[in-house]
Order: structure tokens, then C-alpha cells, then sequence
């Protein structure tokens, strides 16, 4: 966007950000998903680590 010397190059760079957010957003819960997905299939969930990675547990938190 710096080197735009007229507004419609600016616009349509800045349409381009919404969906960005929307990409983002959606690779997170599918992360999420996925994670939850393979500690279920491993039975993982008496370990800590998946506990502290979906802050169940307030006690495992360093917060």
C-alpha cells in the first residue's frame, strides 16, 4: 500500500484484509479441532498437557 499512487490500487488491497481474519480465525479452530481430535483418538486426556492446552484446569495454568 506505500507505493500506490492512486486510490483504486489502495482499495483493492485493502478488500483483501477482511478475509484474511476470516482465513486466520478459521485455521485456528480447525488447529483446535484437529488437536482435540487426536488426543481423543490417543486417549490423552488424563495427561497435562492437553488440559493446560485448553486451560480446563485452572490449577495447571502459570497465570
Amino acid at each position: 500500500m506505500r507505493r500506490s499512487t492512486i486510490p483504486a490500487e489502495a482499495c483493492s488491497l485493502v478488500r483483501i484484509v477482511p478475509l484474511i481474519r476470516i482465513g486466520a480465525i478459521a485455521s485456528l479452530v480447525i488447529i483446535y479441532a484437529t488437536g482435540a481430535y487426536l488426543t481423543e483418538s490417543l486417549h490423552s486426556w488424563e495427561f497435562a498437557w492437553p488440559r493446560f492446552a485448553v486451560a480446563e484446569n485452572r490449577d495447571l495454568c502459570c497465570f
